[in-house]
Formats: structure tokens, C-alpha cells, sequence
């Protein structure tokens, strides 16, 4: 099925709304690549291009590629609302009324994480990733959040290491509650949690919101 840039990017916030709503917060990334085989006749580069629009809307934030190409997103309060609203080319009615003929199988119930990758990666696309904007303060406190609910479930972690990165989360949370935030301290703490592959989505999204939200 032939679908423009826009009408994929509204499929894509659809599957990744109702993705966040079968589980217990919408603070989780989603492997979009998984979608690949479900959608005919869209590719990788396709899919990158329509979640960069997302992001320059403000619909979803994107989780920076592995070596292997690997994109996960999360959806944004906005993008929720987007949704619920029908959005704007009538992809999400369709889609609502025949999800099949969209996306062949039910999305997964459970958020699919990368597994572990480098953290820089340069993208294939000429296209740069947009600018993200607008990140909210309760945006990393669910962030951190989950990083430290990921620990606490982590199986083979020393209880000692585990104490020690359960404070590397609360002492990211100092940081970001000070008025000037000491970034050398922050990329520390960061490349000590991205030690454990279960966080490295997270990790990644963190640096980029982060880094963003230093340079407005």
C-alpha cells in the first residue's frame, strides 16, 4: 500500500500510541524496526525519515541508531493527544476501522529494547536527525525512573553494583534538579549506567534530550 511521508508518520505515532498504552506508563521506548516486515512496501530509511518528521513536530522523541541501524522512539504527551485527536490525514481512522490491511500482526504488548551497541553511530541517511525541543523536566524524572526500576529487575548484578548504579540514578536526579548542572559529572554517571545493556536505549535517549535541552 502507497503511502506519503505524512500518512506513514501518522501510522508509525498510531502503533507507537497504542504500544505505550499496554504498558503501564508511556515512558518506554519501542523498537521500531520490528515494523519493517509488517508493513508493505516500507523500508528502514522510510521509517527514519517519517520518525524525523514526528520529532520536528514534537510528536515522539528518537533514541539515537546502533551499529547495526537499530531505532527505537518514545511517543510525547503531544503525540498522544495527536492520536486521540484522529490525526490530520485520515490514516489514523483508516487504520482504526482495518488494522491489518496497515500493519500485518498486533503490535507486542511489551516494549522491545535494543540490545547492547556503541552509543555513537552515524546514520546511513544524509538527513540529520532534527533538533528536539521543548523537554520536559517530568520527561527525565520518568526517564530516570525506569532506569532505576530496570536495575532493580536486572538479573547476575552484584548487590553492591547495583546499590552503587541505583545511586548513579539518584545523583542524576541532584544534577538536574540544580540550577547549574555539572555536565562532566552528568556524562560520568551516564557512562557508568550504559555499562548495562537493558539501559542503553534509555541512556542514549538521555544524552541526546539532555544535550538538546544544554544547547538552547
Amino acid at each position: 500500500m502507497s503511502m506519503t511521508k505524512e500518512e506513514l508518520a501518522e501510522l508509525l505515532l498510531t502503533a507507537l500510541y497504542d504500544m505505550a498504552e499496554s504498558t503501564p506508563h508511556p515512558y518506554f521506548l519501542f523498537s521500531m524496526n520490528e515494523l519493517v516486515p509488517r508493513l508493505s512496501g516500507v523500508d528502514m530509511a522510510q521509517i527514519r525519515e517519517a520518525l524525523y518528521l514526528l520529532e520536528s513536530q514534537g510528536l515522539v522523541y528518537i533514541a539515537s541508531m546502533d551499529s547495526w541501524g537499530n531505532i527505537s522512539a518514545m511517543i510525547t504527551p503531544d503525540g498522544c493527544a495527536f492520536v486521540e485527536r484522529g490525526g490530520e490525514t485520515g490514516i489514523v481512522e483508516r487504520y482504526r476501522k482495518d488494522p491489518t490491511s496497515f500493519i500485518t500482526e498486533t503490535p507486542p504488548s511489551v516494549p522491545e529494547l535494543l540490545q547492547s551497541a556503541p552509543l555513537e553511530y552515524t546514520p546511513e541517511s544524509t538527513t540529520p536527525a532534527p533538533p528536539v525541543q521543548n523537554v520536559s523536566g517530568d520527561v527525565f524524572e520518568a526517564m530516570l525512573g525506569e532506569m532505576a526500576e530496570a536495575l532493580r529487575h536486572e538479573s547476575g548484578l552484584e548487590p553492591s553494583k547495583r546499590e552503587d548504579l541505583l545511586s548513579d540514578v539518584q545523583a542524576l536526579k541532584l544534577q538536574l534538579g540544580k540550577q547549574t548542572i555539572n555536565r562532566t559529572v552528568v556524562m560520568g554517571l551516564l557512562e557508568g549506567l550504559s555499562e548495562i545493556p537493558s539501559l542503553l536505549p534509555l541512556v542514549r535517549l538521555f544524552l541526546r534530550l539532555f544535550e538538546s535541552k544544554a544547547g538552547t
